[in-house]
């Protein structure tokens, strides 16, 4: 889950925030698997069932795709994402609905403030500053 998707799920189950598909031409593809969520990404499994759905991902594959995400690995994401968009433009997305859903499964990694602490200051862990 992406920094902030939790305020956004709370804003949208309670009609504060419209609720607005990742890309147009994506929504009817991912209503069955993003409608309960309203239409946020908020389980590991929704990452694994948009790889299969939109990109022809195996289950295999798919999980293989999420443990690639968890762990960050530039590398390995950068090999997934020719497999995930060369899946989507077989099955006929265009590269706009492809980068937006990427976008969206893997944010980049300064969004992502989980493990840093900012600088300046110390961190709690360590006691170091950083």
């Amino acid at each position: 889950m992406d920094a902030g998707t939790h305020n956004a799920y709370a804003d949208r189950n309670n009609a504060r925030e419209a609720i607005k598909p990742i890309h147009p031409d994506l929504q009817d593809a991912l209503e069955p698997i993003l409608g309960e969520s309203y239409h946020l990404v908020v389980y590991q499994e929704q990452v694994m069932a948009i790889a299969q759905r939109l990109a022809g991902y195996s289950l295999g594959g798919a999980d293989i795709l999420r443990r690639a995400m968890g762990k960050k690995k530039k590398e390995v994401l950068d090999a997934e994402y020719e497999k995930f968009r060369d899946g989507m433009a077989a099955n006929g997305y265009s590269a706009e609905a492809t980068e937006a859903v990427w976008n969206v499964l893997v944010p980049l990694p300064d969004t992502d403030s989980t493990n840093r602490t900012p600088p300046g200051t110390r961190s709690l862990r360590t006691g170091r500053r950083t």
